[in-house]
């Protein structure tokens, strides 16, 4: 006899109809909820991204059904996995169910009902143990990034009913059915069979498994139902909103922030209300489920200061829930009605604690991007309200009096060169490379060295460049990150204007910040560059042996990567690279590197901000690179550096610990 069974047993004509009744209700309450949280994205900036489509379409697979940043994380990921793909298998196999039963095209027979059986048991238990993985996290362990709410507890619940329903229905059915009469189709459906042998001594028998498969059936049916029509208005819309999420993520350069194109227009500058943020922006509120890898991930969460991302889009979303539905009914609230963004829903020391690391970016498995909407509500105090740090406002100060934005130094752009004979483009040389010193490097002792060392191994290597001198001028980047996009915008002008006098075409940057400003955002205005930060030309002189380190330097370091070039900009491999090629050198990897990299705590202006809440982001960097071992640790940004050396200096680790620049090593080894 041929393996197969009867769709409905023991259900009667209502239960062969109750599926599609309940499934057309069930579309209507998803297309209700979703449909009303449509409309409020509408609200945002903009619309919905369809350019490049296929890179779209990819990175959907990828990071949707591919679970590509889910997996990062190991447990979450593998839990999530399970529970996700074992309810796609379930959804197939009820295709399956009305293909064969209701188009009458026989599909579950012979050895493919049996395969089909086999399939839908094993991944349904896998859903099971993704269930239990998350309930043991979430109410066992415990962990901080995780905030239980009632919704998560009936999501659960639910899910948990449906699969273990289903196992019910499957095993009364085989009792009744295969048992004893078909037991060899039976063991193709292994976790029913082995309840079914349980069920099967029940008496009176045939009463009993009646009745019991009649109950598991429908409670089954309308939990299954339930259950969907839960994903329009409750946590599990995360199912919609997620994949939205990652098909219509920023396909920018990570590192570039969009510019302001209309400063004569107070809605444009920076978000002061929740219509001022982008449709994205207002996608991603819907979008986020609470899972907290971007508050895990944040420096300034782990310093016990007052930002949580997870946070500040919550309290976003719920701003939107709150007064978004007035302005869609057409009742425009006046601004005293409904609170400012930027010091009401969220409070400014939760936007200047961000240090624009870009890590909850990173982390965050489907591309929210917290940090993008906090730089436009930190835009709008610094352009509208005017509420900056007082040191952060001098940091400004100077780049529009002496454009750099060290207010105190005393130094000139050229001091650092002295004696080294540098060519300059004032001068009429010509030279294949700019090498661009940044304000940093050239202004602050301690950078000053390093960029001296850069320098000469440039000059070892053969490499033809020159520099701007006293023409060089801020980048531009401190003003972005605070906020003051305008002042950003004309030291970006002057630059481009400079660069174009000398036909400038290639860059060679000490500073990350700066590399990541004039490769990915001096292009917004025209700007465009082949940009390298010299850890690149440093790693391929050395590889080629133009550049020889042939001194031994015996110890241990430990690389810190800067977020600006490493999250930002994937520069992982030419630092350890260059560290690699030094005889001696022995490389001890710090738990939080390469894209889980911890920030020194300088960027978003945090350089010229003093810490006043919760614990220095630098010494707790320093502590965890004591922590592996190291006597040294090398980085290749003068602010790491700075932060670094200050952070050792703070916690009286001198004599156990340092912090050199790449170049200072590698030049070290070359001259021994």
């Amino acid at each position: 006899m041929t393996p197969t069974r009867e769709i409905f047993w023991n259900v009667g004509a209502l239960g062969h109809w109750a599926p599609y009744i309940l499934m057309v209700l069930m579309l209507a309450a998803v297309g209700c909820g979703i449909r009303r949280r449509w409309r409020l994205w509408g609200l945002g900036r903009g619309g919905p991204a369809f350019d490049r489509p296929w890179e779209r379409i990819r990175g959907f697979l990828v990071y949707g059904p591919g679970h590509g940043r889910l997996l990062v994380q190991r447990f979450g990921g593998i839990m999530h996995l399970l529970v996700f793909w074992g309810f796609v298998a379930l959804f197939i196999g009820t295709t399956l169910v009305f293909i064969h039963e209701d188009l009458r095209i026989r599909l579950l027979q012979g050895p493919f009902y049996l395969y089909y059986s086999f399939v839908l048991d094993v991944f349904g238990l896998g859903a099971i143990a993704g269930i239990l993985m998350a309930a043991g996290r979430r109410y066992l362990q415990r962990p901080d990034k995780l905030d239980n709410q009632r919704d998560n507890a009936v999501t659960l619940s639910l899910i948990f009913t449906v699969l273990v329903t289903g196992y019910l229905v499957e095993s009364f059915r085989l009792a009744a059915t295969e048992l004893v009469q078909h037991p060899d189709w039976g063991l193709w459906s292994p976790v029913g069979y082995a309840l079914a042998n349980v069920f099967y001594g029940w008496s009176p028998q045939e009463a009993a498994l009646s009745m019991g498969h009649t109950v598991s059936w429908w409670v089954h049916l309308l939990a299954s139902y339930g259950l969907q029509a839960y994903v329009g208005w409750f946590f599990l819309s995360h199912i919609v909103y997620s994949g939205l999420s990652i098909f219509f993520r920023d396909l920018e350069p990570q590192g570039a922030l969009p510019p302001i194109t209309d400063f004569k227009a107070k809605e444009k500058l920076g978000a002061g209300r929740i219509l001022d943020l982008g449709w994205k922006d207002l996608l991603d509120l819907d979008a986020c489920t609470r899972c907290g890898r971007c508050q895990e991930a944040c420096p300034a969460y782990a310093s016990a200061k007052p930002l949580s991302p997870k946070k500040v889009v919550q309290d976003l979303k719920a701003h939107l829930t709150a007064y978004g539905p007035r302005w869609l009914s057409g009742q425009v609230p006046s601004e005293d009605s409904v609170p400012i963004l930027g010091g009401g829903a969220v409070s400014y020391d939760e936007v200047w604690a961000c240090t624009t690391c870009g890590n909850c970016h990173q982390q965050c498995p489907v591309f929210i991007q917290p940090m993008g909407k906090i730089m436009e509500l930190r835009r709008h105090l610094a352009l509208v309200q005017g509420k900056l740090d007082n040191t952060a406002q001098a940091a400004l100060q100077s780049i529009q009096k002496r454009a750099h934005p060290w207010a105190g130094a005393q130094a000139t752009r050229l001091d650092w060169a002295q004696g080294l004979d540098l060519p300059e483009y004032s001068q009429g040389v010509e030279a294949e490379y700019l090498l661009w010193v940044g304000c940093t490097s050239a202004l602050v002792e301690l950078n000053a060295k390093a960029a001296a060392a850069t320098a000469r191994l440039l000059k070892v290597g053969g490499i033809s460049f020159a520099i701007l001198g006293d023409e060089e001028a801020c980048t531009g980047d401190p003003a972005r990150r605070m906020g003051n996009e305008y002042l950003f915008q004309l030291m970006a002008r002057r630059n481009i204007k400079t660069f174009q006098k000398y036909e400038i075409g290639k860059i060679i940057t000490l500073c990350p910040h700066c590399y990541n400003t004039l490769k990915n955002e001096y292009p917004q205005f025209g700007g465009q560059y082949q940009v390298f930060h010299y850890s690149q030309v440093l790693s391929q002189l050395l590889g080629n042996g133009r550049l020889k380190a042939t001194g031994s330097l015996d110890g241990v370091f430990t690389y810190h990567d800067a977020c600006y070039l490493g999250r930002f900009n994937g520069l992982y491999r030419p630092p350890r690279e260059v560290l690699k090629h030094v005889p001696g050198l022995k490389l001890a990897e710090m738990p939080l590197s390469r894209e889980r990299s911890f920030c020194c705590g300088a960027g978003g202006g945090h350089v010229w901000m003093e810490e006043k809440i919760g614990r220095r982001i630098n010494e707790m960097r320093v502590q965890q690179a004591a922590g592996t071992g190291a006597a040294t640790i090398a980085t290749a940004c003068p602010f790491c550096l700075q932060m670094m050396d200050a952070g050792i200096r703070d916690q009286q680790l001198e004599g156990r610990l340092r912090a050199v620049d790449l170049s200072q090593v590698v030049e070290e080894s070359v001259d021994g």
